[in-house]
């Protein structure tokens, strides 16, 4: 008794039922059970009630049978399968109890359901509760029996064979269906522990191959991958950690996180550890040396290490990922953003940032800024006769003196081929600019050997100075520009400071250019066209661009053309020249009179130079439908001492599309001989310089000769432009050269006047002394083309 007592005092130690296990699927067969209770004590009651005899307990045991079956239908219903579980075997063994204590006794059929209430009970309540349904009923038995024996049983009527028969089978038929309900519970538990213990051994090699997987990719990740605790141990690291710090793996324990990322004082480290240890996610740079003492730059990030969200810390995990080589290629993309290629020097962007900070720094405190632009005198020259590779050679050299000049807060640049800026900051004075320019021009000037060569520059400096030669940076360095301009003019290897004269002609500059700009998008351009002659014929012309303004009229060459090379817009009127030439030969081609004549379109060397330059051309003439054999392209002579295989190539590509070439101004530049005869060239022009004074000067009737007789060697035609005197056109006939261009056949004129003055000498060409043309200049000086 004393150990039932035990069991029944601390139920709470004992293994419960499992509820979750019983699921919708089992209430059918629950109903059922409950169904065959009522019915067979509703029929048990039938059969008490024919007997005719005074079975009051048994009748009255049935009632509350039925009643407790009707309850339980509604709790089961409303309530679930647990609670109704409980209201059975509570009220059957209550109502087993009263009827089997107040009626046969121990002789009652009832007590036959004494072990299927503890088994139901122990199975669906748990073990605690079938003990204490145990002992219950132990107790109930023996004070049946003592009832019993004590006779106070006596006179109990005895319940019919046929009904007692009844009461046992209703006892065996509730025992089979709550044994095949409980059978199927277990099967269904025992299947769902077979499921559970599969899906535990899937999770298990799901986690193995996981973890695997895991150790590979940290392993092999490019990074150093490393663990700690929550005091700032390290625990674990990967491969690339060990060799990177070569640190023992058995030893890792003895090294802190803060001394492996990098964080070597408690200060700098106690912020991060407490933000992990709080559950933030840390990052931040650190520098560290390798084993092999390299030092590498890293990314550093700390993960706090939880289970579950919202659970303690247990420590972090780490990952260093080195940004060694991405913070170098990221030096060297601003580096060649900032800085000249060739040079080292800073570009025009990084000058004009720090030109902009220098001028609001001096703002603050009414100092002044010095901009000084540099120009190489005589660069050009090197350049053609030496080569590009020697050219670049001088620019380092001239860099190298230029910085040796500078402090460490002035900045050099170079903005052009042969231009360099010079920015002085901190309050510098006119006189100490001047100081600093003349020592500038003194090192320009030195010799400088080029492999075998020695050459001797020069330099033109202007200096401008903030605030009073400009308040912006743009205004700063157009006022050096124009005063390093001056200087130029005034004889070269000087220097000039800004006045404001310069701001003037700088400003009207500066008009000009926005005029132009308009110029090409209004279309204010138109050509002109000078007729070439052959002897007394008309053979072609020269297509001379005109600026139509439209306040100042038409504008001369002269006053925009120079400008348009500076700017660059010298390509967008250029292409717009060859435009309306070609689409102009397309339209001659219809006219009798026309079809024949050839036009000369100049091509400016910066135009030429294009890489897209041929295509450009070649587009031309397929646009408009000229014939390629009437276009001549006129190219300068400086175009020709630099790059010649480029532009021999150029040349040979449209020569065999037709396009014809004329050298321009043959005599006044540096060609080479050598490089003359590879070029595909079919005509000479002798400039008007030297036809202007071929009367009176012999060297320039002497360096005509020399043209005409150099073309006749290479089988290339001549023709003398400038011409304006009949006496000058003798001379050159006398010569021999018998093609001519200038104002004593017919100055520029727009393209009707032009038309017209070609009939006219067609209708006029074998009159030998004819009239004056209606088109004669007034004037005996040719317009500049």
């Amino acid at each position: 008794m004393l150990f039932l007592r035990t069991l029944l005092s601390a139920p709470n130690s004992l293994p419960e039922a499992y509820p979750e296990l019983i699921d919708a699927k089992h209430v059918p067969l629950l109903k059922l059970v409950i169904w065959g209770m009522l019915m067979g004590s509703l029929v048990f009651m039938v059969l008490l009630v024919n007997s005719r005899r005074g079975h009051v307990v048994p009748i009255f045991a049935s009632i509350g049978l039925v009643i407790l079956c009707a309850v339980a239908l509604v709790v089961l219903r409303w309530r679930g399968v647990m609670p109704t579980a409980k209201l059975l075997v509570a009220g059957s063994w209550l109502l087993i109890t009263l009827a089997s204590f107040g009626g046969e006794g121990l002789n009652a059929p009832a007590l036959l359901a004494y072990p299927l209430t503890l088994i139901f009970g122990g199975w669906m309540l748990g073990i605690g509760f079938c003990l204490r349904l145990f002992g219950a009923s132990c107790i109930a038995v023996l004070a049946i029996g003592f009832k019993q024996h004590t006779g106070a049983a006596v006179g109990v009527t005895p319940v019919p064979p046929a009904t007692m028969a009844f009461a046992y089978l209703f006892i065996l038929a509730i025992s089979a269906v709550v044994t095949v309900y409980l059978l199927r519970v277990f099967q269904d538990r025992h299947a769902h522990e077979r499921r559970l213990n599969h899906e535990i051994k899937r999770n298990l090699r799901t986690v193995e191959e996981r973890e695997s997987d895991l150790r590979v990719l940290t392993e092999h990740i490019p990074g150093l991958v490393f663990e700690g605790d929550r005091n700032g141990r390290c625990t674990f690291a990967n491969r690339g950690f060990v060799e990177f710090f070569g640190i023992p793996v058995e030893k890792l324990t003895h090294y802190s996180v803060s001394q492996i990322i990098g964080l070597d004082t408690v200060k700098e480290f106690t912020p991060f550890h407490e933000a992990v240890l709080r559950g933030a996610t840390v990052e931040f740079s650190s520098r560290k040396e390798s084993a092999q003492g390299v030092w590498h730059n890293f990314d550093v990030t700390l993960v706090p290490k939880q289970r579950m969200q919202g659970q303690e810390v247990s420590g972090w995990y780490g990952l260093m990922y080195d940004v060694t080589k991405r913070e170098e290629r990221v030096n060297e993309l601003r580096e060649r953003a900032t800085h000249d290629p060739l040079t080292g020097l800073a570009n025009r962007l990084l000058l004009e940032d720090r030109l902009a900070h220098a001028m609001e720094r001096a703002s603050r405190v009414d100092a002044s800024v010095v901009v000084m632009a540099i120009d190489l005198d005589h660069f050009k020259a090197v350049n053609d006769m030496l080569g590009h590779a020697a050219g670049d050679k001088l620019l380092c050299e001239i860099s190298g003196r230029l910085k040796s000049l500078v402090r460490s807060a002035d900045t050099i640049a170079r903005v052009g081929g042969d231009e360099f800026v010079m920015v002085m900051d901190g309050g510098v004075s006119a006189e100490a600019a001047e100081l600093v320019a003349t020592k500038i021009l003194g090192e320009l000037s030195r010799p400088v050997v080029l492999d075998t060569e020695t050459v001797q520059i020069g330099g033109s400096i202007g200096i401008a100075i903030y605030p009073s030669a400009g308040l912006t940076s743009a205004e700063l360095l157009r006022a050096a520009d124009g005063a390093m301009y001056e200087a130029k003019a005034a004889g070269r290897d000087t220097l000039r400071f800004f006045d404001p004269k310069m701001q003037a002609e700088l400003l009207r500059r500066s008009e000009t250019e926005g005029e132009l700009r308009q110029a090409i998008l209004g279309r204010q351009f138109i050509l002109h066209y000078q007729v070439q002659m052959q002897g007394d014929r008309p053979t072609g012309a020269e297509a001379l661009v005109r600026w139509k303004h439209p306040q100042r009229g038409l504008v001369s060459p002269a006053q925009f053309i120079p400008l348009s090379e500076e700017s660059g817009l010298i390509l967008p009127l250029g292409w717009w020249v060859l435009d309306t030439a070609c689409a102009q030969l397309a339209l001659w081609a219809d006219q009798p009179g026309m079809a024949d004549l050839t036009l000369a379109v100049n091509v400016s060397a910066r135009q030429f130079r294009q890489s897209d330059f041929v295509n450009h051309v070649l587009a031309a003439i397929e646009r408009s439908g000229a014939n390629p054999n009437r276009l001549k392209l006129e190219l300068t002579e400086s175009l020709l001492v630099s790059n010649m295989d480029e532009v021999i190539v150029k040349m040979g590509q449209l020569k065999q599309k037709g396009v014809g070439f004329s050298l321009d101004d043959f005599g006044t530049g540096y060609s080479s001989l050598i490089y003359l005869k590879r070029l595909p060239l079919d005509q000479l022009k002798i400039d008007q310089e030297f036809v202007r004074d071929i009367l009176i000067d012999p060297n320039d009737a002497a360096i005509a000769k020399m043209i005409v007789a150099l073309a006749d060697s290479m089988g290339l035609s001549v023709i003398a432009e400038g011409v304006e005197t009949e006496l000058q056109r003798h001379s050159l006939e006398l010569l021999g050269c018998s093609a001519f261009q200038g104002y004593l056949f017919g100055r520029p004129l727009p393209v009707e006047d032009f038309e017209r003055l070609v009939r006219w000498y067609e209708s006029d060409r074998f009159k030998p002394f004819a009239p004056v043309h209606p088109f004669q200049p007034r004037y005996g000086s040719s317009e500049a083309a």
